[in-house]
């Protein structure tokens, strides 16, 4: 498994946790914050907090795509308040969650919507490169 792969399995594994950031990481990875935003900057085009941001925003999108309630996508994606998940939410999908969820709702009837095309265009880019889901 080469270290794109492996940077984007631990951090899909310790999303959750609101601790988790660049510095645990690299701690993870075995690399100095120097030599992890490298990787990031390389593979990702983004520096490391960006990519662990952008990975929260995914899972958020996809869990309350899933009905999940504003307060436990908070949780499960790793914010640590709500105050937090609904600002970077609408800086990321240029909505609130509620917003979102409602957005969803509305569309699920007509075919659905691919998720990324709901993306802004900072937080698409991982799937663009890197065909990651």
């Amino acid at each position: 498994m080469n270290d794109a792969c492996w940077l984007e399995n631990l951090v899909e594994e310790h999303l959750s946790n609101p601790m988790f950031g660049a510095e645990s990481l690299a701690e993870w990875m075995h690399l100095s914050p120097l030599q992890l935003r490298l990787l990031t900057q390389r593979a990702f085009g983004m520096t490391p907090s960006q990519f662990i941001d952008c990975r929260r925003l995914r899972r958020a999108a996809l869990l309350l795509g899933r009905h999940e309630h504003p307060y436990v996508v908070c949780r499960m994606a790793g914010f640590p308040c709500m105050r937090l998940f609904r600002r970077s939410f609408a800086r990321g999908f240029h909505m609130t969650p509620a917003e979102f969820q409602a957005t969803m709702s509305r569309i699920e009837g007509q075919g659905g919507v691919v998720l990324d095309s709901l993306l802004s265009p900072a937080f698409r880019f991982i799937d663009e490169t890197r065909g990651v889901s």
